[in-house]
């Protein structure tokens, strides 16, 4: 969450989100937190990441408003 007022912090945090879409990374991210255990008690969650998803994470700039 972030505060909404804070245009500065907002497009840092966009540009940083953006780069993450570009490279790919946002795919691992997904996958450490969804698929893969958490510490401390490497439990998992299991949720497979949907179409949906997939497809915006394929095509960021098709979503972008």
């Amino acid at each position: 969450m972030m505060s909404l007022e804070d245009a500065v912090f907002a497009e840092v945090v966009n540009e940083a989100l953006y780069e993450r879409y570009q490279s790919g990374a946002i795919q691992a991210l997904y996958d450490k937190w969804f698929l893969q255990p958490i510490p401390p008690v490497n439990r998992v969650i299991g949720l497979p990441i949907s179409s949906e998803l997939a497809a915006i994470f394929e095509r960021p700039d098709d979503y972008a408003d």
